[in-house]
C-alpha cells in the first residue's frame, strides 16, 4: 500500500491536456471579456458623459440636503417629493433670475403635455461582495415615462438602510471585522389619480423604509479550509507527498528502464580477441592439410573431391568471419544485463561513509549510471506521448502477424535500439521483457537469423542489427590500442587466409590439368588395344 504514489499519465505533444487553435481562441477571448469587464463603467463621471445628462437636465444643487424621517404610515413623517407640473411664471424668476424668461400658456402646455417623455435619473448604492478594496459602489437608475393631461402619475419608492458586514481576514474571522452602511432605492407601487385644479402630471415620492438587510461576507480562512480539506491530516499528508513527489518519480523511471532496458557491462576484450585467433588459425592449419593426392585415385572420385574441397574452402572461409560475428554477438548478449542503480541509495552510502570506494570509481560509476538514467527517461517520456503509442502499436500490429516469424521475436530484446549504451543516438523502441530466453535457447534462435539471413531480408537486417549492437560496446575509451591492435590482426589473418587460399586453388588447377592428362592418354591406349 503506497497512499503517496507518482500517478501516471499519458501525454500529446509534451503536454498533459491537448491545446488546439480553437481552445486558444476562445481562451483569449475570455480573457479580453473579463478585461473590458473590469474596465467598464469605471467611473460615474464616464456614465453621465455618455448619457448627455449634464447641460441637458435639471440637476440639483451641490448644497442640496434633505431628511427622511419615518415611513409613509406614520403620523410624522418626512419625504422626498419629485413634481412635474405646469410652469409657474414667480417660480421660473425665481430659479432663473435675470434671464427674462416666460411661461407657456396653459393651452399650449395642455396641447404639447401628451407627447413629452420623462427621464429621470437617480443613483443609489450597491454592494459588491467579490471585491475586496470598494465593496460598496454607486450604481445608476433612470425612470422613462410619458405625461397625460388627464391622468396624474404617482411613482411611490423607499429608501432603505443596509448594513454590509465583512470578515476578510484569511486567519480568522474575528481578527478583521467592519461594517458599512448603503442605501438602496425600491420601488414598492405606482398609480394613476384624476388631474386635479393643481396643474401636477406626475410626483414621485420617496419615503424612509421601516426594512433593513444585513449583509455578511466571509473570507475562507486558514481553519475554514483545514475543516473542508479533512483536517490537519491532510495537511500532514500534502507535505509528506511534497517531499517524496521527486523520489517517487524517479523510483518510477528507475522501475520502469529496468524492466524495458538493458545495459552493457563493459567487459575485457583480451579474451575475446585471444579466442577469436586461435579459431582462425585452427581453420588455417587445417585448409593447408586438405590437398590429397590425386594421383592415387580415379578420374571421377578426383573431380568430385576437388569440386567438394573447393566449396568446402571457400565455404568454410565464408563461414571463419561469420562464425566469428556470431560468437562475439553471443557474447555480447550475455553481458547484457537489466539497469540496476539507485541514486538515493548511492548517496546515502556516500554520506555515511559505509561504501568506501576510491574517488574515481566513483565518479566514473556515477556518471555512467547516472547517463544511462537519464537516457532511459528521456526515451520513456517520449514513448508516454498517446500519439506515438497509437502509431506504434498499429505498425506492431501489423508487422507481427504479417512478418515475423516466433525465433525472431525472440531476439527482439536484444537489438541495438533496446540497450542503453553511452555512445547511442537513437531512440529506443518499446519493449518488454517479462522472461528472458536461457542461453541455449538464444544460441538456437541466433542460429536460425544466421542460417536464413541470405535468403530472408528480416533475418539479414537483424543479424546485422545485432552485429551493430556488439560493435556499439566495444567502443569505449577504456580500451583503445586493444581495439586497434584487434583489427590490425584481424586484417592481417585474412590477407594471410586469402593467399592460402589461392595458392590452394593454383595447386589444385595444376593437379588436375595432370589428371585429365593422363586420362587422355589412357583412353588412346584403350582404342589401339580395340583395334588390335
Amino acid at each position: 500500500m503506497d497512499g503517496f504514489g507518482y500517478p501516471i499519465a499519458l501525454t500529446y505533444k509534451n503536454s498533459p491536456t491537448y491545446k488546439s487553435f480553437l481552445g486558444g481562441f476562445a481562451t483569449l477571448v475570455t480573457r479580453v471579456l473579463i478585461g473590458t469587464y473590469l474596465l467598464l463603467f469605471n467611473s460615474q463621471k464616464d456614465a453621465l458623459e455618455r448619457m448627455k445628462i449634464a447641460g441637458n437636465h435639471l440637476c440639483l444643487h451641490q448644497d442640496f440636503n434633505a431628511t427622511l424621517k419615518a415611513t409613509r404610515f406614520s403620523e410624522q413623517n418626512k419625504y422626498l417629493a419629485v413634481k412635474i407640473a405646469k410652469c409657474n411664471q414667480e417660480f421660473l424668476e425665481d430659479q432663473y433670475p435675470g434671464q427674462n424668461l416666460t411661461c407657456k400658456s396653459d393651452e399650449e402646455i395642455t396641447h404639447l403635455a401628451d407627447e413629452v417623455l420623462v427621464q429621470i435619473v437617480y443613483m443609489y448604492e450597491h454592494f459588491d461582495e467579490n471585491d475586496y478594496n470598494d465593496s460598496v459602489k454607486p450604481q445608476m437608475n433612470s425612470l422613462y415615462f410619458g405625461l397625460s393631461v388627464e391622468k396624474r402619475l404617482v411613482m411611490i419608492k423607499r429608501v432603505q438602510k443596509n448594513l454590509a458586514q465583512m470578515k476578510d481576514s484569511y486567519f480568522a474571522s474575528s481578527l478583521h471585522f467592519f461594517q458599512r452602511e448603503y442605501y438602496d432605492i425600491i420601488s414598492d407601487y405606482e398609480y394613476r389619480t384624476p388631474m386635479l385644479n393643481d396643474g401636477i402630471f406626475a410626483s414621485i415620492q420617496y419615503y424612509q423604509s421601516f426594512q433593513q438587510e444585513t449583509v455578511q461576507r466571509s473570507a475562507y480562512t486558514i481553519l475554514d479550509d483545514i475543516t473542508n480539506t479533512g483536517g490537519f491530516m491532510s495537511i500532514i499528508f500534502a507535505f509528506v507527498n511534497l517531499l517524496i513527489n521527486r523520489i517517487q518519480r524517479n523510483l518510477f523511471f528507475q522501475s520502469l528502464i529496468k524492466r524495458n532496458y538493458l545495459v552493457y557491462e563493459n567487459p575485457t576484450l583480451s579474451q575475446g580477441s585471444l579466442s577469436k585467433k586461435a579459431k582462425i588459425d585452427q581453420n588455417q592449419d587445417n585448409s593447408n592439410n586438405s590437398i590429397q593426392d590425386f594421383s592415387t585415385i580415379s578420374h571421377d572420385k578426383a573431380n568430385d573431391q576437388f569440386e567438394n574441397d573447393f566449396e568446402w574452402q571457400f565455404d568454410k572461409n565464408k563461414d571463419q568471419r561469420e562464425g566469428t560475428a556470431f560468437v562475439d554477438i553471443f557474447k555480447y548478449m550475455k553481458n547484457l544485463q537489466p539497469f540496476k542503480f539507485s541514486y538515493y541509495r548511492y548517496r546515502l552510502l556516500n554520506m555515511l561513509k559505509i561504501c568506501k570506494m576510491p574517488n574515481n570509481y566513483k565518479t566514473n560509476y556515477y556518471n555512467e549510471k547516472k547517463t544511462q538514467y537519464q537516457r532511459g527517461q528521456r526515451r520513456l517520456e517520449i514513448q508516454f506521448d498517446i500519439d506515438s503509442i497509437l502509431k506504434k502499436l498499429k505498425t506492431l500490429d501489423l508487422l507481427q502477424d504479417i512478418m515475423i516469424s516466433k525465433y525472431q521475436r525472440k531476439l527482439f530484446p536484444f537489438l541495438s535500439s533496446n540497450v542503453i549504451s553511452i555512445d547511442s543516438k537513437d531512440l529506443q523502441s518499446r519493449s518488454s521483457f517479462k522472461q528472458l530466453v536461457v542461453d541455449e535457447d538464444i544460441q538456437n534462435y541466433l542460429r536460425q537469423v544466421e542460417i536464413q539471413k541470405e535468403s530472408n531480408k528480416i533475418d539479414s537486417r537483424l543479424f546485422k542489427n545485432l552485429f551493430k549492437s556488439q560493435q556499439l560496446s566495444h567502443k569505449t575509451e577504456d580500451h583503445p590500442q586493444l581495439l586497434i591492435s584487434q583489427i590490425k590482426s584481424d586484417l592481417a589473418l585474412d590477407n594471410s587466409t586469402k593467399s592460402d587460399l589461392g595458392q590452394n586453388i593454383i595447386q589444385r588447377a595444376v593437379k588436375k590439368a595432370y589428371t585429365d592428362h593422363l586420362y587422355y592418354e589412357e583412353n588412346i591406349l584403350k582404342q589401339l588395344q580395340l583395334n588390335k
